[in-house]
């Protein structure tokens, strides 16, 4: 039946998958914002302590699947995508809200008798503490997160996962908007998180002189290179933070600390 807050019909033909993690503060505007786009959304929870999966059960439509060991982004992404039966599936994160352009965008595609590709990517637009970024090439994210699910899967990184479809990809009107940094104190916990699991996928070797450059050299990269001052505070903040990630990073390499961090965070 219609929702009755927009008056649509959600198509049967879409599955809104997510994964989530001690997301309670996030997810409800995330679903919210695909309120009446899909007749099923799937969520694998991959172990939440506070009250996400609770929440998220009280919403229509959403089917919640309590996942064993955090075994990386990627494999959770796809155990999301194996519970999916639909054409079409949308990836979207508990720390993303859909535009009603985009939601749009979404139904023409899902809706159209003739699909010119088999999957879209969507504008993504970052928010950092609480401002839309303008620069360091945070307005230029573009994933791919439409796409018939005969044609894609997900790339089994353990961090930084992507959709890899075969077939021709596109873009969607409208956009994404991404509350990547809610407060420091969650962004810290994320890069433990990381650091961790970028280390656990790609071992890097020591190097001591590395150590000593790899913070101020990101930093002046992301501040003064990509326009980081552009957006004031909030671009401080980012490009300390990310020479900050690049530092711990390297440094858990040197000291062989790369096992603390896999429960610190949800994905955002």
């Amino acid at each position: 039946m219609p929702d009755p807050m927009t008056d649509r019909q959600p198509s049967a033909d879409l599955t809104v998958a997510m994964i989530t993690r001690d997301a309670e503060a996030l997810l409800p505007k995330a679903l919210e914002s695909v309120r009446g786009l899909a007749s099923r959304i799937v969520i694998v929870d991959t172990g939440s302590r506070d009250s996400t999966v609770q929440l998220a059960r009280g919403f229509e439509r959403v089917e919640v699947h309590e996942a064993g060991a955090f075994a990386g982004f990627g494999a959770a992404k796809q155990a999301a995508l194996d519970l999916c039966r639909s054409e079409w599936v949308f990836f979207l994160d508990a720390d993303e809200r859909v535009d009603g352009r985009l939601a749009e965008a979404i139904r023409e595609v899902v809706g159209a008798a003739q699909q010119a590709h088999d999957g879209w990517r969507v504008r993504r637009r970052n928010h950092v503490l609480g401002r839309p970024m303008n620069s360091m090439g945070l307005d230029r994210d573009r994933p791919l997160r439409l796409f018939r699910r005969e044609s894609g899967r997900v790339s089994d990184s353990l961090v930084h996962e992507a959709v890899l479809v075969d077939g021709s990809v596109g873009q969607l009107d409208g956009q994404l908007d991404h509350h990547t940094m809610q407060s420091l104190d969650d962004y810290l916990r994320k890069i433990d998180l990381y650091t961790t699991l970028e280390l656990e996928q790609r071992p890097r070797p020591l190097r001591v002189w590395h150590l000593a450059f790899v913070g101020p050299m990101t930093f002046v990269k992301w501040y003064f290179l990509r326009g980081g001052w552009r957006d004031g505070v909030q671009g401080l903040v980012w490009a300390g933070l990310t020479a900050t990630s690049r530092f711990v990073r390297d440094m858990k390499g040197w000291v062989g600390d790369s096992s603390a961090g896999r429960d610190t965070v949800n994905k955002a």
